[in-house]
């Protein structure tokens, strides 16, 4: 079974006796540490002394036509520096358009020349961090029309092109199935699943019409459990992360979360 942790928080200062105890590894979100203070070296530090740590971006934009600022990529590899991490990750989507910040993650366009665009952007970041790039499923809020290939089709074409791997992200893959139509099965068996080294597991919300968001702030439905069984029969990653971001309930809770995801059972 997969080495299984929590996505870090400032919260979890307090209790990190008991994460050490309970938990194989640590996710990071990279961009909170990029100007780095002395206090953020020796948080890192410290963390990287008793855990595995994941270190996963926000602000890549790795679907733009243009590569990622060289001032953003310095930054970056300095935090790598400090965790001696087995690769980086980010987001299969665009998150600026020029010098314009969108504020989410949009989907990038699965046309051949989309898919050009990310295995140059890929190929360089890889190419300075002197690591592998692993590129998670993201919720999607809408498809772009005009695709030459759906998703699945364009990470395997993309991970043949560039040797990067995927970060598959359960719940985002039962939220597109469920809002945008599909079967999320079938969806990850079509990924190339040897390449997903790393997997997402977060609870969801519903509006009151139905569409479910990615919240990251509800215990995890049974339903993403069974679909999280599913993917361990296709896929075989090395971490597994449980991400929780609003309504935190007792650790018990979380740490009961990260035993169920490390024994694999379904719902």
């Amino acid at each position: 079974m997969p080495r299984v942790g929590l996505a870090y928080r400032s919260k979890f200062e307090a209790d990190i006796a008991s994460l050490r105890d309970a938990t194989d590894c640590l996710e990071i979100t990279t961009d909170e540490f990029l100007r780095l203070t002395p206090t953020d070296c020796d948080r890192l530090r410290r963390l990287r002394s008793m855990f595995t740590l994941l270190p996963h971006g926000l602000e890549l934009s790795i679907g733009s036509a243009s590569p990622p600022p060289q001032t953003y990529l310095d930054r970056v590899a300095r935090v790598l520096e400090l965790i001696d991490p087995p690769y980086y990750s980010d987001h299969l989507a665009l998150t600026a358009g020029g010098e314009v910040s969108l504020g989410h993650f949009a989907p990038v366009w699965c046309t051949e020349e989309g898919l050009e665009a990310v295995v140059r952007n890929v190929s360089l970041v890889q190419d300075f961090l002197g690591l592998p790039l692993l590129l998670e499923t993201i919720t999607r809020p809408f498809d772009l029309p005009g695709a030459a290939m759906d998703e699945s089709e364009f990470f395997q074409r993309l991970v043949r092109a560039t040797g990067g791997g995927v970060l598959l992200d359960v719940t985002n893959v039962y939220l597109n199935a469920h809002n945008l139509g599909g079967d999320p099965a079938a969806f990850i068996r079509a990924l190339p699943t040897s390449e997903v080294r790393q997997v997402h597991l977060a609870g969801f919300d519903q509006e009151a019409s139905g569409y479910l968001l990615d919240t990251h702030a509800q215990t995890i439905q049974p339903e993403i459990w069974d679909l999280y069984a599913t993917a361990l029969d296709v896929c075989q990653p090395e971490f597994v992360i449980i991400e929780r971001d609003a309504n935190f309930p007792p650790l018990a809770d979380l740490l009961a979360e990260v035993a169920r995801a490390r024994s694999g059972r379904q719902g």
